[in-house]
């Protein structure tokens, strides 16, 4: 039986929920795709799938291998850019819909920059699970890791609005 406390600690990321939404966008807006398109609607799919897996993959490696996860899921996210625009091309998608898969995709690419240069800045070991804990260190004025057996299911914060890292995010002209 599946308890609610029992979740794995990328469970808790914001960022991780909001890959979730995208996919269920990207499935929603393909299945209207022409059936010629099927190469099309699997790799934008799994592209759109692949963001969110490498955070969970990368969440129980350490800090250094999760952070190179994190570049692989913004690696994910450029594919999906281009798929959206390849689909936008064929007229497979109407501009509100372009526009919402955009919007959403560059947010989850902003809080994966912002979570990166917090994982950078993490002082202490190297560990699974040891260099991350449930928000920025600023809110919480240390920078002792959280205690992995009591802190299972953590809120790791929005990144959505660290623009230091992600200058090129406020004028939405490329993709680091």
């Amino acid at each position: 039986m599946f308890v609610e406390n029992e979740k794995l600690r990328f469970e808790g990321l914001k960022v991780y929920e909001r890959t979730l939404d995208y996919s269920d966008l990207v499935f929603e807006c393909t299945r209207d795709f022409p059936e010629n398109e099927n190469l099309l609607v699997t790799d934008f799919r799994n592209s759109s799938v692949s963001i969110a897996l490498f955070i969970a993959e990368g969440s129980g490696k350490s800090r250094l291998d999760f952070i190179s996860d994190l570049k692989y899921a913004k690696d994910a996210i450029r594919r999906c850019l281009v798929f959206t625009t390849i689909a936008r091309r064929r007229n497979y998608l109407d501009e509100a819909k372009e526009e919402d898969l955009r919007v959403k995709v560059l947010e989850i690419s902003k809080m994966l920059s912002g979570f990166i240069a917090s994982l950078h800045n993490r002082k202490g070991n190297n560990r699974p699970h040891q260099d991350y804990h449930s928000s920025s260190l600023a809110e919480h004025g240390s920078d002792q890791p959280a205690d992995i057996n009591t802190d299972v299911h953590t809120d790791f914060g929005d990144y959505s609005t660290d623009t230091d890292h992600d200058e090129d995010f406020s004028k939405n002209t490329e993709l680091q």
